[in-house]
C-alpha cells in the first residue's frame, strides 16, 4: 500500500459522510465485494469531482484502469494509466500506473510500445518502489528480448 493510500481510513472505520474521502471510501468498498462496474464508475466520480484536491484522485483513475485491466478491457485501462501519468506525474501510483500501461500494450498486442515504456520506467521514474522497478525489468527481458 502506498503512502498516500494509508490516508484512507481502514473499510472497518469508514469515512465520516460527506468528508472528501467518503466516496473513494464507498468505491474501495465496492471493489472489495468484487462489485467492479460499481466500484469503477465511483472511482471516476471520485476523480472527477476532486481534480487534483487530494492524493486520492491518482489513485482512483488508477483503481479504474485495474479494474479495466482485471476485466481484460485493455483500451480503457491503458487510457486511465495513461491518464494518471499525464495528470499526475509526481503521484506515488505514476510508475505502477506506467507498468500497467506497459502490460496493457502487450496484452492488446501493441509489443512495441510495452516494450518501449518498460524502458521508461526506471528513467522516468528512478525513485519508484524497487519491486515496480525489478517488476519492468523483468517483464522487459522475457517479452522484449525475442
Amino acid at each position: 500500500m502506498t503512502a498516500s493510500a494509508s490516508a484512507v481510513p481502514p473499510p472497518s472505520q469508514p469515512a465520516p459522510q460527506g468528508s472528501v474521502f467518503a466516496q473513494y471510501d464507498q468505491a474501495m468498498n465496492l471493489m472489495g465485494r468484487a462489485q467492479y462496474s460499481e466500484a469503477s464508475a465511483g472511482f471516476r466520480a471520485y476523480a472527477d469531482a476532486n481534480p487534483g484536491d487530494t492524493d486520492l484522485s491518482p489513485q482512483a483513475i488508477y483503481w479504474v484502469g485495474n479494474i479495466a485491466f482485471i476485466r481484460q478491457d485493455y483500451a480503457p485501462a491503458a487510457r486511465a494509466f495513461a491518464e494518471v501519468i499525464k495528470k499526475y506525474p509526481k503521484s506515488p501510483r505514476a510508475p505502477d500506473a506506467m507498468l500497467k500501461l506497459a502490460q496493457s500494450f502487450m496484452s492488446m498486442g501493441q509489443k512495441s510500445e510495452g516494450c518501449t515504456t518498460l524502458g521508461l520506467i526506471k528513467s522516468k521514474y528512478p525513485n519508484a518502489q524497487p519491486q515496480t522497478i525489478t517488476r519492468a525489468a523483468t517483464l522487459r527481458k522475457t517479452a522484449c528480448s525475442k
